[in-house]
C-alpha cells in the first residue's frame, strides 16, 4: 500500500484536518479541567468562609470568659424564645387571643430541656410529664395573663441550693418540700451568680422590653415586635419566656457550684459541652457539603450553573447549620447543668421494658 501510494514506510503522515481534529480535542480536555479546577476553587473559597466562621466561634468559646460565655447563652435563648414565638404567632400585631400558647410552651420545652428528656427526645421517645422549663405553669394560666390581666404565673419555689438532686426532681415535680429553719440557712442563686443580681435582672428585662433596632434588625422583626397595638405585650410575653429560661440555668449552676466541685472546673466543663455541639454539627456539615459538591454538578442539565447552585445551596446549609447549632448547644449546657436537679440514671436504658429497674441514683 505504501509501495501504491509512492511513500516509504517510516514517512510521516501530514495531514491538515488531522492537526485541526487533534487540536480542538486537546482544547476541549485543557477546557474541562480548567472548568474543573475553577469549580473545585469556588467551592473550595465557600468552604474557607464558613470554615473561618466556625472556628472563630470555636476560638471565641474556648478564650472568652466565664460572663462572656453566658452572654452568648443568654441570646441564644432569646434567639430560641423568639423563633419559637415567630411560629406560634405572637406578634405586635396579632391579638393575644389568637396566640398558640400551647404550642409556645411545648416547643420550649424541647429546648429549655431536662437530661432525662434530652435523652428520651435523642431517642425518638416521648418525654415526661414533668418538665423542668417553667414547672407547675400551665399555658392555659399564660393565656389568662395576657388576655384578662391576670398576673403571670410564678414558677415553682425549689429547695436550698445543697439539697440533693433527688429532692429537687421531687420539688420539680410538685412534690413539696418542708425543710426546717436551720436547714434553709444557706447561700442563694444571686449570692454565687453575679448574673442572678437585681441590678443584672432589671438590665436584661430592660433590653427585652425595649423597641427592636431598626438599623440591626430585620424588617419582620421590626414589625413583629416593634409595631402594633399589641407590641407590648408581645415584648412582655418573651421577656418572661426568656427569663425563666436564665433563671433555670442559674439555679442548676448554681447548685452545681455550692457542691464539692471547683468552679473553674465546671466552667470548663460547661466550654467543653458547648464545643461538643460545634464540632459534632461541623463535622456533619462537610460531608453534607462534599454530597452537595458532587450532586450539583447533575443541574448543568438544566442550563444552570454549578458553581452559583453551591453557593446558593451551601449558604442555606450554613444559615441552618448556625441555627442548629444555637440550639444544641442550650440542650448540651441544660443536658449538663442538669445533673443538680436530676439523679444520675443509665441513660442507655432509657425506653427499654426493664428501664425503672436498671435505672440507679446516687
Amino acid at each position: 500500500m505504501w509501495m501504491f501510494a509512492g511513500v516509504e514506510e517510516n514517512a510521516p503522515i501530514l495531514s491538515d484536518m488531522v492537526d485541526n481534529q487533534l487540536r480542538d480535542v486537546q482544547k476541549q480536555i485543557e477546557d474541562y479541567l480548567a472548568s474543573h479546577r475553577q469549580s473545585t476553587f469556588e467551592s473550595d473559597r465557600v468552604l474557607d468562609g464558613q470554615r473561618e466562621a466556625v472556628y472563630k466561634l470555636r476560638r471565641q468559646i474556648l478564650l472568652s470568659s466565664q460572663a462572656t460565655l453566658r452572654k452568648r447563652l443568654f441570646k441564644y435563648f432569646a434567639r430560641a424564645v423568639d423563633d419559637a414565638c415567630e411560629r406560634a404567632g405572637v406578634a405586635g400585631r396579632v391579638n393575644p387571643k389568637k396566640w398558640n400558647y400551647e404550642q409556645l410552651v411545648r416547643e420550649l420545652r424541647c429546648v429549655f430541656v431536662g437530661r432525662k428528656d434530652h435523652a428520651l427526645s435523642l431517642k425518638g421517645l416521648p418525654m415526661g410529664d414533668q418538665p423542668h422549663y417553667l414547672a407547675g405553669v400551665n399555658p392555659e394560666d399564660i393565656r389568662d395573663a395576657f388576655v384578662n390581666g391576670t398576673p403571670l404565673p410564678a414558677l415553682r419555689e425549689l429547695p436550698p441550693l445543697k439539697a440533693p438532686a433527688v429532692v429537687v426532681k421531687a420539688a420539680v415535680g410538685g412534690v413539696e418540700v418542708v425543710y426546717a429553719e436551720d436547714e434553709i440557712v444557706g447561700p442563694t442563686v444571686s449570692d454565687i451568680e453575679p448574673e442572678a443580681s437585681s441590678e443584672a435582672l432589671r438590665e436584661r428585662l430592660a433590653n427585652r422590653l425595649m423597641p427592636p433596632d431598626r438599623q440591626t434588625e430585620s424588617s419582620d422583626y421590626v414589625t413583629r415586635w416593634g409595631k402594633g397595638w399589641h407590641v407590648q405585650k408581645a415584648r412582655n410575653l418573651r421577656s418572661y419566656l426568656t427569663e425563666s429560661a436564665v433563671q433555670m440555668y442559674l439555679d442548676r449552676f448554681a447548685r452545681l457550684a455550692s457542691q464539692d466541685y471547683e468552679r473553674t472546673e465546671l466552667e470548663a466543663v460547661e466550654r467543653l459541652w458547648a464545643l461538643r455541639a460545634v464540632d459534632d454539627l461541623w463535622q456533619n456539615h462537610l460531608v453534607q457539603m462534599e454530597v452537595l459538591r458532587t450532586s450539583v454538578q447533575v443541574r448543568s442539565f438544566g442550563l444552570l450553573d454549578p458553581r452559583d447552585e453551591f453557593r446558593i445551596d451551601g449558604a442555606r446549609a450554613f444559615v441552618s447549620l448556625v441555627e442548629t447549632i444555637r440550639e444544641d448547644m442550650v440542650k448540651n449546657i441544660f443536658f449538663f447543668v442538669g445533673a443538680s436537679a436530676e439523679p444520675i440514671v443509665d441513660f442507655d436504658s432509657l425506653g427499654d421494658e426493664e428501664a425503672p429497674q436498671t435505672q440507679t441514683e446516687v
